[in-house]
């Protein structure tokens, strides 16, 4: 997993969202334990946005009782909008569905995205989800004599 912190400010407030003072000197960035705990963040942050989708029920019953029991709250409309969504996205992907919604208007996949992660949603977890995770928390560097075919 590879994360471009490319400026300054970017860095500093990627620090600052995992609550890391440091001073950034050449050696304090490229620090193990930092890069570490950079990467499982970002690595939080696309497991957060991704759980909806990850969710695979039996059929769209399963799907809207376990969103409905999740979020009590949740309207009927904003229900059938996340249904809506999930199924257009496992038919058409992400991408193609971002460029379909610039027809419409370019702030309505953030729109839509935000009304999405504002909602709790079913965790499971895939063993390729947990691998990946296993191998940024074991954190151990990646050689070419342990992975020859």
């Amino acid at each position: 997993m590879e994360v471009r912190l490319n400026n300054r400010t970017k860095l500093k407030r990627t620090l600052k969202e995992i609550d890391v003072k440091n001073d950034l000197t050449f050696h304090s960035i490229f620090d193990k334990s930092l890069s570490q705990k950079i990467l499982l963040y970002y690595y939080s942050m696309i497991e957060k946005s991704s759980s909806l989708l990850a969710f695979k029920p039996d059929n769209i019953f399963d799907f809207i009782a376990e969103l409905k029991i999740l979020n009590p709250k949740i309207k009927i409309r904003k229900l059938l909008q996340i249904l809506g969504f999930k199924i257009v996205i496992e038919e058409m992907g992400v991408r193609d569905f971002r460029e379909f919604l610039k027809i419409f208007d370019i702030d309505n996949w953030y729109r839509i995205k935000k009304d999405y992660s504002s909602l709790k949603s079913p965790i499971q977890k895939s063993d390729k989800i947990s691998i990946i995770k296993n191998a940024l928390i074991d954190f151990q560097p990646l050689s070419y004599q342990n992975h020859k075919i």
